[in-house]
């Protein structure tokens, strides 16, 4: 994990991202708060290009742990737009910067949809608030309506689409007409 994540960590990072914490083989990410507040358009889009680069770099590191007899990793990223509330947590002695509310549960509902929407292979969803919050932006992306969804804790289901990378970006993938 370590390993997986020291490919992770600094893709957040270049792309204007916080990693607020690792959570057994689970990261959580923001963006748009710090280091500097952005729009939602441009934290949106922020998170979706970090999230492709993420795929990029597990393809990478699962090509090493082929070569190196080990199993490949199965990479799944729920990305959402929204509110938070964002500050310090915990007691006296011991704080955490981080974030909670509504949006940061529904991410990790969404999340958790990848494992049987996206089948045996790495990918990203994304809820209709970022599909949303990119505005023009989702020209630049390759985008696939996942339909709606029924996660855990949530009433009305949620819409959902697969961000998945542009042919080019990827030797040897084609993209899906429809």
């Amino acid at each position: 994990l370590n390993e997986y994540f020291s490919y992770l960590v600094p893709i957040v990072n270049s792309h204007g991202g916080v990693v607020n914490k690792f959570d057994g083989d689970a990261m959580l990410s923001f963006f748009g708060i710090l280091p500097r507040r952005l729009s939602p358009k441009m934290a949106a889009r922020n998170a979706c290009l970090a999230a492709l680069d993420i795929l990029k770099a597990v393809n990478q590191l699962n090509e090493e742990r082929l070569l190196r007899g080990e199993p490949v990793l199965r990479t799944g990223i729920g990305l959402n737009t929204g509110l938070v509330i964002a500050g310090s947590l915990g007691s006296s002695d011991r704080l955490h910067y981080t974030i909670i509310g509504d949006t940061v549960n529904t991410t990790q509902r969404i999340e958790s949809l990848t494992r049987d929407l996206i089948s045996n292979d790495s990918g990203i969803l994304i809820s209709n608030a970022t599909y949303t919050a990119l505005a023009d932006s989702r020209e630049e992306f390759n985008l696939e309506s996942a339909g709606e969804q029924v996660v855990k804790g949530k009433i009305e289901r949620v819409t959902v689409f697969r961000l998945m990378p542009r042919a080019e970006a990827i030797p040897g993938l084609r993209e899906k007409t429809h």
